[in-house]
């Protein structure tokens, strides 16, 4: 088979991959991207994007239920259809993902739909016949969910994965193990649809990389919804009982317990993906690949960005910039992009999002704090659209002035994030912030109010003494 050669040659069709070769290609260079799995990669066909479809569906089945809006009738006949929500979701996935199938034609990447295997240090044989060769060559492998082998009966519990493709039979009742991210959208997702969920974690607390403040809210609203949080539960054990259900034993304050539910989903976090042959190619692989800050594996030319990097924050859009980072350094230009600002968000209700420091973090690092905060119980615009639990917060340092952090629970939070992160990135000052005006009535009015509250001056909170 004819050796086929590229200037720029990618593994995986992720965020990382997909946006990489886009770039690349409209800088010059001939580019072949390697995905056998659906353009997108996991962010698209079995996360960010189907997780927040079915979330959008039945957060507004909730509300619509809760009957507080001033809509007459029956309520008795509304049910959540979820063979008509994941049925939406496909038709969503696919249209995007026809999408990125379009752009990669139109900037002249090659497209192969094949797993890939390195044969030598920068050779790869795909699973299609082919052979490639990369001048240079980006792994944009992605990552896994983790399927802890301690819980004796493990096969029992359904992944992420196993949700979203719709393989899993019923929800009455559900024990989400793990309180990240990815499990507590999980739970969101069923207590919205009416099952009683149990979410079981680890650690003290859910959300533990997150300020304790939004561990805090976030417990207090999945509790108020119907959730029961348990944490600093050890799961030992799925067990399938002899009526169908799956028995799931567990260690809490040192006692047994036992729940027997429909459906459970194991959440415990995502390692990075490695492929066949990696040992051939110089690159080095330990809980990921090894890569410099630039992104360089131990091979010169070969570059790994995304999930699949050890260490990395695994998010669709820091993969997105890393990569893009990467191919502006190989065609000469200089990346803009701060990846120490990186915005997160959790698609609750109502949903959070922060970027920059956390008021622990930042005190950890030595800075002296003037924090604001405003509770949208005082907002009007939430309280119009029934989102009045929440609130934001702005961490300044004390005597610069500098915005070293944001901290939002609230039903606009990720879409509030990107630009309060670019006053974030770009160490914007309080009183630079302070010459703008917020438009009346929005959410965003709150995040004004909490600059405000780190002067003691908000208007529409009460002060003592």
């Amino acid at each position: 088979m004819e050796l086929i050669k590229k200037e720029l040659v990618i593994i995986g069709g992720g965020p990382a991959g997909y946006t990489a070769a886009i770039r690349a290609a409209r800088n010059g260079l001939s580019v072949a991207l390697v995905e056998a799995d659906g353009l997108g990669g996991a962010c698209l066909n079995r996360g960010c994007i189907p997780t927040k479809a079915i979330l959008e569906s039945s957060h507004l089945f909730a509300r619509v239920r809760s009957n507080q809006f001033g809509i007459e009738g029956s309520l008795e006949g509304l049910e959540l259809s979820l063979e008509a929500v994941f049925g939406r979701k496909e038709q969503l996935v696919q249209k995007l993902s026809q999408g990125i199938a379009s752009l990669l034609e139109a900037n002249g990447v090659t497209h192969y739909a094949a797993t890939a295997a390195f044969t030598g240090e920068k050779t790869i044989s795909l699973s299609t016949g082919e052979r490639l060769q990369g001048e240079k060559i980006l792994l944009a492998l992605g990552a896994e969910p983790v399927l802890p082998q301690s819980i004796k009966g493990i096969e029992l519990g359904k992944t992420s994965d196993d949700i979203l493709a719709r393989r899993f039979e019923g929800c009455k009742s559900v024990v989400v193990v793990g309180g990240g991210i990815i499990g507590v959208e999980m739970a969101t997702f069923f207590s919205d649809a009416g099952s009683q969920v149990t979410i079981l974690e680890g650690l003290p607390r859910i959300l533990s990389p997150f300020s304790a403040d939004v561990s805090k809210y976030i417990g207090l609203n999945l509790r108020r919804g119907g959730v029961k949080v348990v944490t600093q539960a050890q799961v030992e054990a799925f067990r399938k009982l002899a009526d169908g259900q799956t028995e799931v034993v567990y260690q809490e304050k040192g006692k047994e317990k036992a729940l027997a539910v429909e459906l459970v989903i194991v959440c415990v976090g995502r390692k990075p993906r490695s492929m066949e042959g990696l040992e051939l190619s110089g690159v080095e692989f330990d809980r990921g690949i090894v890569t410099s800050q630039e992104g360089q594996t131990g091979h010169p030319d070969i570059y790994a960005a995304g999930d699949c990097v050890r260490g990395a924050i695994q998010l669709a859009h820091f993969a997105t910039a890393q990569a893009l980072g990467i191919v502006d350094r190989l065609v000469g230009k200089d990346s803009q992009t701060e990846l120490s600002c990186i915005p997160s968000c959790v698609y609750t209700a109502p949903p959070v999002a922060t970027v920059g420091l956390s008021e622990e973090a930042a005190l950890a690092a030595g800075h002296e704090l003037e924090p604001g905060r405003f509770n949208l119980g005082g907002n009007g615009k939430s309280l119009i659209a029934g989102e009045e639990r929440g609130y934001m917060k702005a961490i300044f340092e004390k005597g610069t002035e500098i915005l070293l952090g944001v901290e939002l629970v609230a039903a606009e939070a990720p879409e509030m994030i990107g630009p309060l992160g670019t006053l974030v990135a770009m160490k914007a000052r309080r009183t630079d912030i302070l010459k703008s005006v917020y438009p009346h009535p929005s959410v965003s009015e709150g995040f004004y109010e909490a600059v405000e509250d780190s002067l003691g001056q908000a208007i529409h909170v009460i002060y003592k003494g």
